[in-house]
This record gives C-alpha cells, sequence and structure tokens, in this order.
C-alpha cells in the first residue's frame, strides 16, 4: 500500500526509477515501510537505497511511504487524524522491525496545510506553478502564524541533532509530557 496526504503537493518530478527500486527492494526484503520522503532521514545505514529508521524514533510511521498492508491497518486506529497516526502509530510500531526510509527524496512535494490553514510560501509556490488556491475556502496563515511556524521548524531541525532513540524522552519532557508516547489503553 501507498500512503501519501492530501495538504502535500507535488511540485517536480517524481524520481520515478527511485521509486521503483524502493519497491522492488522492499519486495525482496522484510520491510514493513518504506518512507519515501524523510524529514527525518534514517537514523542507521542500511545500504546504498536505504537506511533503518530505528524503534523508539519519532515519526516512524509517516507519508509517502510504502507499507505492507496488514502492517498499516494493525497500526492505523478508528477515530485518529493523520496527525495522531504520526504520533502514536509510531509508538505502535515499536512492536516491528523493518522500517526504512530511503536517503534520498523521491517526492519533490511542499507542505500546503498546515493545521487547517494555507502556508504562505506553499500558496506562493503553487501559484508560480501555476495552480490556484481557493482561499475562500480555507484561511492562509497570517504573518505572525508564520513566524511562529518558522521558529518551529527551526526548532524542529535543532531537535535532529539529539541521537534518534533520546528525541521522544527529550519531547515529551519539553512538552510536559503532553503526547505521553506510551501507547493508548482502550
Amino acid at each position: 500500500m501507498f500512503l501519501f496526504i492530501d495538504d502535500f503537493f507535488l511540485v517536480d518530478y517524481v524520481k520515478t526509477d527511485m521509486v521503483i527500486k524502493a519497491f522492488k527492494w522492499m519486495l525482496g526484503n522484510s520491510a514493513n515501510c518504506v518512507k519515501m520522503n524523510s524529514r527525518q532521514h534514517p537514523d542507521k545505514p542500511y545500504n546504498d537505497l536505504v537506511g533503518i529508521i530505528s524503534k523508539g524514533t519519532i515519526y516512524r510511521t509517516t507519508v509517502m511511504s510504502v507499507w505492507k498492508k496488514n502492517i498499516l491497518l494493525e497500526l492505523l486506529k478508528d477515530g485518529e487524524s493523520a496527525w495522531d497516526f504520526e504520533i502514536y502509530g509510531t509508538v505502535r510500531s515499536d512492536k516491528y522491525d523493518g522500517f526504512y526510509s530511503t536517503w534520498e527524496d523521491c517526492f519533490p512535494v511542499i507542505n500546503g496545510v498546515i493545521k487547517g490553514k494555507w502556508q504562505r510560501g506553499a500558496v506562493r509556490r503553487l501559484n508560480l506553478l501555476g495552480i490556484k488556491v481557493d482561499l475562500n475556502r480555507r484561511q492562509m496563515m497570517t504573518k505572525k502564524e508564520t513566524v511562529v511556524l518558522f521558529f518551529k521548524e527551526l526548532r524542529s531541525k535543532m531537535f535532529k541533532m539529539i541521537p534518534a532513540k533520546y528525541r521522544r524522552k527529550v519531547k515529551d519532557f519539553i512538552l510536559g509530557g503532553k503526547y505521553n508516547y506510551e501507547i493508548k489503553k482502550n
């Protein structure tokens, strides 16, 4: 199964050869998931095409990824948003090995919508590509929200300097246990 979320927009040609190579590699190996656009690259080397995303890392389950269908269906939970899935699906994925990411992005994308609003830069980029965004249907971020997002993205880049296996604990500490990366009991 291929997972691609609708608030990401292709802005250039897909690296088709690399996508085919990753699909074939996944079929020939014990991979449960292969991410093909990684804002958080693998934390351990495996080969020239992919690296390992270890248990305990953040955002192990995300978009633009190829999945073994049974694993994805097991990790998805009714009522969870895509954002919840990135957090809690990642925790649930810790019971499995076989999570990988390509070293290079296969899909040149921009994240158009964050927290229900269009990103200003994404709207400009899409307009340059000849795609008109209907701002009557969904608001654009204010300048203040754009500045806040910039600093959050900067914080995220600095956060990547922390070894992957400690990121969940550090994030949970900084956010005062907001997500409590323990698996929720139903």
